[in-house]
């Protein structure tokens, strides 16, 4: 499986916890469909997207796991609309105004009536352990989705002492890769970037089919400027 997005953390210590020890926690925290009355339901699933597949997969220092969220979609619009009509009816049978606490009820129920024909959305959120790297990498674009994974495994666990690494900026990185010529060896520079000035972000030069290792862009880095873009083939 291929992650398009890295939220990492890193292990204050290392994670020693077995993998029987790993499934037994998880399991007792299984996913479990929405019922028919219940808006969201959350919890493990197998990272082989089998419904009766093992909760962890391990391979080479590395263990898999996979968090799922089921949440049924019941459209504001649908309840707004149904909720007018029968504070409509109401104040005219009644000849009185619906006030917000009873609004807020009819609201609720009308809520409650329409969840057992939601229709339902299912998101996975793969994530690993790399046990050799002491890291702990979600395939997750926001901190949010992140923060999800990483509040219940350490639920499941009892304990999970993780923090964000500290990390150089991306431009720093690919400033001095254009300037020193040194890159990993599974990358290309190509022939385009963008150039920003450091002292103003408004200062952008943007370089199309160019050698970006000639003087002429060393220069422009020498004077103040960072790669904020840079094209790359891997």
């Amino acid at each position: 499986m291929w992650f398009k997005n890295l939220s990492i953390f890193e292990f204050l210590a290392p994670f020693e916890t077995e993998c029987d020890a790993l499934e037994k926690a998880l399991s007792d925290h299984k996913f479990v469909p929405c019922g028919s009355s219940v808006p969201i339901s959350m919890g493990w699933v197998s990272p082989f997207s089998t419904h009766d597949g093992p909760l962890i997969h391990q391979a080479q220092g590395a263990i898999m796991i996979a968090f799922q969220v089921q949440e049924k979609i019941v459209p504001a619009s649908v309840v707004k609309e149904l909720l007018d009509e029968k504070v409509e009816e109401i104040e005219l049978r009644e000849s009185r105004k619906v006030k917000k606490k009873e609004k807020d009820t009819l609201k609720e129920e009308i809520f409650q009536t329409l969840l057992p024909r939601a229709f339902t959305r299912n998101t996975v959120t793969y994530a690993y352990i790399d046990q050799l790297k002491g890291l702990f990498i979600v395939n997750a674009a926001s901190s949010k989705k992140a923060d999800l994974v990483t509040v219940n495994l350490r639920k499941a666990l009892g304990s999970l002492k993780i923090r964000i690494p500290e990390l150089l900026p991306i431009s720093m990185i690919l400033t001095n890769w254009v300037k020193t010529n040194e890159y990993p060896q599974s990358l290309t520079i190509e022939d385009q970037c963008v150039l920003q000035d450091n002292e103003d972000s408004s200062g952008v030069i943007r370089c199309q089919k160019q050698n970006l290792l000639t003087e002429d862009i060393q220069s422009l880095i020498d004077t103040g400027r960072e790669v904020v873009q840079l094209g790359l083939s891997w």
